[in-house]
């Protein structure tokens, strides 16, 4: 007989006398499938956990409703030319009800079993493969072995659910356990994490797959379990994509943040200072991709002087329009001279595409400028004040401006 220390002894008599106490506890969770190297099957899931507690805070027993995690014909294509002839996966499953503990070693687990089955789809993608093979998971996370003969002949052997480490050939992973900020006994308060593991033998009659490593990974989180931004399914940079692959701001499914500060139009700052940030929301971003947050079209009006008097010649230096940009742009081109307020009406020089029928094309740049309007004289003009000129493109659906400029000036 192994010999046991007496702090040991008396830790298992502490626990023994302090009483079990249950209760309800919500999670959130996620079951996922990983097969060899292959894209893991992922279905989420939450509810309320049937949880028995010492202290309140060390987790002794959990118990989970059937059906928490489940997924009809969830399909996870397999591009890889070294997995062939695997050409996807199909899975269509749920969780039986769950009942796991503690068990020796201060390891917890137990038996959850999984209904229904994997396809695992042939010589082409699941929606057109010409050969398949429905693999049932009933021993999965329980126990037991089952065989499905097909095209190629499979044999699965399950096992229980742990948080020790699971093995199948030289290939291993591990459960863990663990309260709020690491401290050791306090898996069952909001903050905790469960993460337990079950290994699936899997062998086929095919030399190179005779055993394939299969893997299955229950995590829960107690309250809330937080999955990093790129893999939360949730679109949080408000670009209308959501995680990876996605989002171009997003690296990998790790990855912290959907926004990238290498994509100008995705790195989540204003950076043109125009009070819109990235696209859709900066009309001046085409796309995510957009190196600039500033617009394509530009124009430019720009006069000789901000007074004129009499003997002057009144003239624009610059009078620019131009699309930057590598696609056309469906605008209406608007070039306006408003007089002083005495006078009850303005010139429009231009106004064209206002019913959407002009697109500026990509790389147009025409400089007009300078553009002389007439010498004053003391007669000409017949009114004098505040003048400007204003060019613009603006959204000939919404109306709303793209860009513009304005050159005030002042006839005395």
């Amino acid at each position: 007989m192994r010999p046991i220390s007496v702090s040991a002894l008396l830790a298992t008599v502490v626990a023994l006398a302090i009483p079990l106490r249950a209760s309800a506890l919500a999670y959130q969770g996620e079951l996922s499938i990983s097969i060899g190297t292959l894209a893991p099957i992922e279905i989420r899931g939450s509810g309320d956990g049937v949880v028995t507690t010492r202290d309140g805070a060390h987790l002794a027993s959990l118990g989970l409703d059937a059906g928490i995690f489940a997924t009809a014909h969830l399909v996870v294509p397999v591009t890889d030319p070294a997995a062939a002839p695997i050409g996807g996966l199909q899975a269509t499953l749920s969780n039986g009800a769950a009942s796991f503990a503690e068990t020796a070693g201060s390891r917890f687990g137990g038996s959850m079993p999984l209904h229904g089955i994997v396809k695992v789809c042939l010589f082409g993608p699941c929606s057109g493969a010409v050969a398949n093979i429905d693999v049932p998971l009933g021993p999965v996370g329980s126990g037991g072995s089952t065989v499905a003969t097909a095209a190629v002949n499979v044999t699965l052997v399950g096992a229980p659910w742990t948080t020790a480490t699971a093995s199948v050939g030289s290939v291993a992973v591990q459960g863990a356990a663990r309260g709020p900020g690491g401290v050791a006994s306090s898996t069952a308060q909001l903050g905790g994490q469960l993460n337990v593991v079950t290994p699936v033998f899997v062998s086929t009659n095919i030399g190179p797959s005779s055993v394939v490593p299969v893997f299955g990974s229950l995590r829960l989180g107690f309250g809330s379990l937080l999955f990093p931004l790129c893999d939360d399914g949730v679109d949080n940079d408000g670009d209308g994509l959501t995680d990876f692959p996605a989002d171009p701001g997003c690296a990998s499914k790790s990855d912290e943040s959907e926004t990238d500060p290498l994509h100008v139009c995705d790195d989540g700052l204003d950076n043109d200072n125009d009070g819109r940030t990235d696209y859709p929301a900066d009309p001046g971003c085409s796309s995510l991709a957009d190196s600039s947050e500033g617009p394509d079209l530009l124009c430019d009006v720009a006069m000789s002087k901000d007074y004129y008097g009499n003997g002057d010649a009144v003239f624009l230096t610059s009078l620019r329009f131009a699309n930057l940009g590598t696609s056309p742009v469906t605008t209406r081109l608007r070039l306006q001279l408003r007089l002083p307020p005495s006078i009850l009406y303005q010139v429009e020089a231009l106004d064209i595409g206002a019913d959407g029928s002009f697109a500026i094309p990509a790389g147009f740049d025409r400089q007009l400028g300078p553009v002389t309007m007439f010498t004053m004289t003391p007669t000409s003009p017949p009114f004098r004040g505040n003048f400007e000129w204003r060019c613009a493109f603006e959204d000939p659906a919404t109306g709303e401006v793209i860009v513009e400029d304005r050159a005030p000036f002042y006839l005395q």
